[in-house]
């Protein structure tokens, strides 16, 4: 797997039994898998915490976003709230230029003896057909699960 994209895919209610199973499910329909830049998701994260989710590696039954390092369950009721949100930068990268400069993570800087020195914000540079053809894979699969009355399954790192 990538440990540079999240992955999301569709799951019947049933399959997913127990909180070792995510990774067999993952491997086991690796086509099926969508793979997202871990830098994208990064970016409208802030957003993403609108939707209530199930964190199945977690003691607490509900969570808030997506799961930065494991597994998130994502109701079809709630899919319909991702598709919103990827459906509204879609429309806002839409606006943007051919090549999208955005603000990544926070990069602490230190030199060869270990003195920090000033820190920066990552540049990200994303092609826009390539940010909007992200976001519309994941509205396309949200609109699947609300439709087909699916799980989606996201792994993050």
């Amino acid at each position: 797997m990538n440990s540079d994209s999240h992955l999301f895919l569709l799951i019947e209610h049933n399959v997913f039994v127990s909180t070792s199973d995510y990774m067999q499910i993952l491997q086991s329909n690796t086509e099926k898998v969508i793979y997202i830049p871990t830098k994208v998701i990064s970016y409208i994260n802030d957003t993403l915490v609108w939707v209530d989710t199930v964190n199945p590696s977690s003691e607490k039954s509900s969570f808030s976003g997506l799961n930065p390092f494991g597994p998130t369950i994502i109701e079809p009721v709630e899919a319909r709230r991702i598709q919103l949100i990827c459906d509204a930068w879609i429309g806002v990268f839409g606006l943007g230029p051919d090549q999208i400069h955005l603000t990544g993570e926070w990069v602490n800087n230190v030199d060869e003896n270990g003195n920090e020195l000033q820190g920066y914000y990552e540049d990200v540079c994303i092609s826009r057909a390539d940010i909007i053809g992200h976001l519309q894979s994941i509205s396309s699969l949200a609109q699947a699960s609300n439709d087909g009355d699916l799980l989606i399954l996201h792994y993050g790192l």
